[in-house]
């Protein structure tokens, strides 16, 4: 019984985990973890593609902004390759 328990609470926190990452603004990791690639592909051979999804620029401490992506931009982007 306790270990359907367990079952049951990891489930669930995996469900919490992926509404969350829904919810909010994607970072680079984020983008990668979703396509399943290296962040450093990811940078160098995705976020300078003409047609990916320009991001979202919020206010750094310094003079950089942290960028973010929308996760359904990201994601209609990546459904246009879809065979």
């Amino acid at each position: 019984m306790e270990g359907n328990i367990e079952q049951i609470t990891d489930i669930l926190k995996r469900l919490m985990d992926v509404r969350t990452l829904d919810a909010r603004l994607w970072d680079t990791a984020d983008v990668a973890t979703y396509l399943k690639l290296n962040v450093a592909h990811v940078r160098r051979s995705l976020l300078t593609r003409s047609d990916f999804p320009s991001a979202v620029d919020l206010p750094g401490a310094g003079s950089e902004p942290i960028r973010r992506f929308r996760p359904d931009d990201v994601r209609d982007w990546a459904e246009k390759f879809r065979r």
